[in-house]
């Protein structure tokens, strides 16, 4: 745990613990001298081979691999290692969204997968591990989009934009692409009221975007909403991936003007209708965060999850790690 701790001196707020006390308006960080990271050992006889896999599997098989956390008197983060015997092992990361967004969280486990690898490397040891190659009614999977997978549905919409001889320019990225085609997706999957309200959004990482622009290593919170209403039968109809494209696209051309602050409010308020009929439909994490890159000296994790999108009903978002 050397490296952690080396690691935390560079990151001296993690070491606090978050409370909102009932009556303040924001929450506060609190810290002591005594303070440090939460850190979980455990051990565990599931499949390692089933949980890192692509397949459908329950949401509930990797709560497991996630440390707990306190709402009231919370830790800025939690860490939890769980070992797989003969297999490998896994590091579950909690973090508080209060004080830190889903880039800063990355940058920490990077920072600390740096020091942990250029510490084996400086006293050239040899590892001595082995080789690592509702919610109770939901199931998840992992989905690998190729750029030839993505082609047609770019392609759809290219020529859906043509037709419509629209004066603004598409922003259509691999982002906007997969989106759209997921959102629609998950749409058509749910069925039922064709006249229900849907929101489609996500969160943008806002960092050179103020003026003056922050630092590339800013680490807290510096994120924006954009979303989209729309109802389900634009986007079950035949040109669905085609809208659903076209109001993303807008969304992240309204990121030039302004960050939607509003707009974030809105959709925290929106939350507690979604059991109403409103499907909410947002992502987690972002392609270019580059978690697949994370190396502790023992080669790129072989699976990356987001645990907590079975609460949100968020899609989360990596690389490939290809």
């Amino acid at each position: 745990m050397l490296s952690l701790s080396l690691t935390l001196l560079h990151y001296l707020p993690l070491t606090g613990k978050i409370k909102w006390p009932p009556q303040a308006p924001k929450p506060a960080v609190f810290y002591s001298p005594k303070d440090g990271v939460s850190i979980t050992i455990a051990e565990s006889n599931a499949n390692f081979d089933r949980v890192s896999a692509d397949d459908i599997h329950k949401a509930l098989e990797l709560r497991p691999l996630t440390p707990e956390t306190l709402d009231d008197f919370a830790d800025m983060v939690a860490l939890q290692i769980t070992l797989f015997p003969n297999k490998g092992f896994s590091i579950g990361v909690s973090t508080h969204h209060a004080i830190f967004d889903g880039k800063s969280s990355t940058t920490f486990i990077k920072s600390w997968a740096h020091l942990c690898k250029s510490l084996i490397d400086e006293v050239q040891q040899s590892p001595v591990f082995p080789t690592f190659g509702k919610i109770k009614s939901l199931v998840r999977g992992t989905f690998e989009l190729t750029r030839e997978d993505l082609k047609k549905p770019r392609n759809r919409v290219e020529e859906y934009y043509q037709v419509k001889e629209s004066k603004n320019k598409l922003h259509l990225s691999t982002f906007v692409v997969t989106c759209a085609y997921v959102f629609v997706c998950m749409v058509k999957a749910r069925g039922g009221d064709r006249d229900r309200e849907v929101i489609i959004g996500f969160m943008a990482d806002y960092r050179a975007r103020p003026e003056p622009p922050t630092t590339s290593n800013y680490f807290r919170n510096c994120m924006v909403t954009q979303v989209s209403f729309l109802k389900a039968e634009d986007l079950m109809e035949e040109k669905g991936v085609e809208i659903a494209a076209e109001k993303l696209s807008e969304a992240i051309k309204g990121l030039e003007n302004k960050g939607d602050i509003e707009a974030l409010e809105e959709l925290f308020g929106l939350y507690g209708k979604a059991e109403g009929g409103i499907q909410i439909l947002g992502t987690a994490g972002l392609n270019r965060f580059g978690v697949y890159e994370t190396n502790f000296r023992w080669g790129r994790p072989k699976k990356v999850e987001i645990v907590s999108i079975d609460r949100t009903g968020s899609v989360s978002l990596a690389e490939s790690r290809c």
